[in-house]
């Protein structure tokens, strides 16, 4: 027994320091949870398997408070600071979640990983549009930084009539309007992986894949949020369309996926030893390449979707 809790003790550190190293290192900082999904089911008992991740909050905030104390003087420095600890600390959430919830469905434990990041989300972006003082030269902050870094990267390339602040402009409508689909990517990857390392032997497991669904009445989440996205379009109300956009493009994410698991199934009744895995990592970055991805990520969501009346995979 005293041997179990060592190695479980030493998973789970192993997977806290690698976890906050990912984070570390640009490239790597979006998936840094994936040591702590993939180690949880070692760690025997979601109590224990969320010690990891409590410690992985721990270093990034004892690293803000050693690296960054000077920040904490100033207020615009301090809101900047807090933008850039959204991602992370929401993925910590929202890993902890999934591990807390393992007796669930994974839809479920997937929708509930979000809670944290749709609240915190949507609470930014009211602070950033309520115009307080202290929010506006945070923007006005964020802007020069990007514009400088813009100027730096691009020098005399930026097309005609196009210059920093534009795209600057550009980008903030697109986070504003996006921001929950955003974090359901990184997110999803995150799961998706560790789900694929951990059952990567899994026959059912594969199956299983090839027969993910939302419910049914998820249509009306499609159809109404896509109503309100037209509905914004005459009215113009900033907060609604935030609502409207992120809820619309969420919905059309997770039928995207079940369009995925309808592509799976069709080529795995065709040739059994296919694997799902590959298929869904095929059409992940399918969907990822831009000027490809055009085709699948309108077919898939609506392949999805029609299955609320089309049943396709009839041999269940």
């Amino acid at each position: 027994m005293e041997q179990q809790v060592v190695k479980m003790v030493r998973d789970g550190a192993i997977a806290a320091g690698l976890s906050f190293l990912l984070l570390k290192m640009p490239t790597t900082a979006t998936v840094f949870t994936i040591p702590l999904l993939f180690a949880a089911p070692r760690l025997r008992m979601p109590k224990f398997a969320l010690l990891p991740v409590l410690a992985v909050l721990l270093l990034i905030i004892g690293d803000n408070l050693i690296f960054s104390r000077d920040l904490f003087n100033e207020p615009v420095l301090r809101g900047v600071m807090i933008l850039g600890l959204y991602i992370p600390v929401s993925l910590l959430a929202g890993a902890a979640i999934w591990i807390g919830l393992t007796e669930h469905r994974m839809l479920i434990r997937f929708l509930a990983g979000l809670i944290f990041a749709t609240i915190c989300g949507f609470a930014l972006v009211l602070w950033f549009r309520g115009g307080s003082e202290t929010a506006v030269a945070a923007g006005e902050y964020i802007r020069s930084t990007y514009v400088e870094v813009l100027a730096v990267v691009l020098g005399s390339a930026f097309p005609a009539g196009i210059d920093g602040n534009v795209l600057f402009d550009v980008v903030v409508i697109i986070v504003e309007s996006a921001f929950l689909p955003l974090f359901m990517v990184q997110y999803g990857v995150s799961v998706l992986a560790s789900e694929l390392l951990i059952h990567r032997k899994s026959v059912d497991y594969q199956h299983r894949m090839c027969h993910w669904r939302l419910p049914s009445n998820a249509v009306w989440v499609f159809l109404g949020s896509w109503t309100l996205v037209l509905v914004t379009l005459f009215i113009k109300v900033p907060v609604l369309a935030t609502v409207a956009w992120n809820s619309a493009l969420a919905i059309s994410l997770l039928y995207l996926v079940q369009g995925i698991s309808i592509a799976a199934f069709f080529v795995r009744k065709r040739n059994v030893n296919a694997s799902a895995f590959r298929i869904f990592i095929l059409l992940g970055l399918m969907v990822l390449v831009p000027g490809v991805n055009m085709v699948p990520m309108i077919v898939l969501p609506l392949l999805g979707v029609s299955e609320t009346w089309i049943r396709f995979r009839v041999n269940e």
